[in-house]
């Protein structure tokens, strides 16, 4: 579609823009970060000006993060250990929920219930699947 190929073209021009300011280098930490965090602000405030869906936006919004944080490890790894806390956080919370439809007898795939957990559990399931796809990006850095 038209929109699809639109947000390419903004992901490119921003990539590029990212580039360019990483082979700066590094000035010195600080104004490094304060030029990261504006540049950040930007950013965000482009992507959410898109007309795309939170899906989206949330997807491009990481790739340009990860764009920014490329010249910098100890942020990467900063991420790497929050997704991997995300991840393990949710996977928690869906064995709970499994371990509470051990409770339902056969019979009860009807009861709102079980439905409503059912729900959560796959809900759940596509949060974690999301976390491994951006963990998979990180690590490819």
């Amino acid at each position: 579609s038209k929109n699809k190929s639109s947000i390419n073209e903004i992901k490119k021009e921003l990539i590029l823009l990212i580039k360019g300011f990483n082979e700066i280098g590094e000035l010195n930490l600080s104004s490094s970060s304060t030029l990261n965090n504006s540049l950040h602000r930007k950013f965000s405030s482009i992507v959410k000006s898109l007309e795309i869906d939170k899906n989206e936006k949330d997807n491009l919004m990481f790739d340009l993060e990860l764009e920014l944080s490329k010249t910098n490890s100890n942020e990467i790894n900063k991420k790497i250990q929050n997704i991997k806390r995300k991840i393990s956080d949710l996977e928690v919370e869906s064995n709970q929920f499994q371990n509470n439809l051990e409770f339902f007898s056969s019979s009860s795939s009807d009861n709102p219930l079980f439905k409503n957990v059912s729900t959560k559990i796959e809900s759940i399931e596509k949060k974690i699947q999301f976390w491994r796809d951006k963990l998979k990006k990180i690590e490819q850095v």
